[in-house]
């Protein structure tokens, strides 16, 4: 009897934990799902009516997401002047530093030199000449020459990851751009997605730190690397 006993509690507690677990997985759901729907409300520049009710519900204006933005630095980098002006007026704090370090405005301008980033690499063809907007991509280009190190080695690594599309030309206009310590985050990216092509472009450009890891990335993927004459390729280290 006793040890019937026994088995039958332990059995109960079994099936009780598997309940609790489930449930609060349900609701860690639930509460993730909720906290995207609060940003997208909070930064939606045409309706405030469900950022409202969020609110009102009892949703912190400083909640952050998994990168430690707010809804103010996700408006400001994504040029939501509305939603911006929104937030400012129901108290958001405009102080607050997400993972990179950076505070609401900031992030203003990463987002706008990741922009810059993305259009300009657009302008160049596969062979990393200007294809198109030839003043204009002169101008651009002029821009991230001047751009903050602080902004701009984020920039470079975040749009080259996040448009795999055109990361190759993004990495060219990098090059082509040719600032100081960026050399290390191109390398990082041609360890990560590189292929044969970029590391070409790298042999060739002019950078002997980029030569050097380009050809540890041919050793290390069994290319043997041929040396020969030829004319100049467009790709050079700091060149428009």
């Amino acid at each position: 009897m006793h040890a019937d006993w026994i088995v039958t509690l332990a059995g109960l507690g079994i099936s009780l934990l598997i309940i609790v677990v489930v449930v609060r997985s349900q609701r860690g759901e639930g509460a993730f799902r909720d906290r995207a729907a609060f940003f997208s409300a909070a930064i939606d520049d045409h309706d405030s009516t469900r950022f409202d009710e969020f609110v009102e519900s009892g949703y912190a204006l400083d909640l952050r997401d998994s990168e430690g933005n707010t809804a103010l630095h996700l408006a400001l980098y994504h040029q939501r002047d509305e939603a911006v002006r929104r937030l400012i007026a129901r108290g958001a704090d405009e102080t607050l530093i997400n993972k990179l370090g950076f505070t609401p405005a900031d992030m203003a301008k990463l987002g706008s030199y990741e922009r810059m980033l993305l259009n300009t690499a657009r302008k160049l063809n596969p062979q990393g000449s200007w294809a198109y907007d030839g003043p204009a991509a002169r101008e651009s280009y002029n821009q991230l020459r001047r751009a903050h190190q602080r902004f701009y080695q984020p920039a470079l690594t975040r749009t080259a990851v996040d448009n795999p599309n055109l990361r190759r030309l993004i990495v060219v206009l990098a090059v082509k751009l040719g600032r100081a310590s960026s050399e290390e985050p191109l390398l990082e990216l041609l360890r990560l997605w590189g292929d044969r092509q970029l590391a070409e472009d790298y042999l060739n450009c002019g950078s002997k730190a980029l030569e050097r890891g380009a050809e540890r990335w041919a050793r290390s993927h069994g290319y043997t690397i041929h040396r020969y004459g030829g004319t100049e390729r467009p790709i050079r280290w700091g060149r428009f």
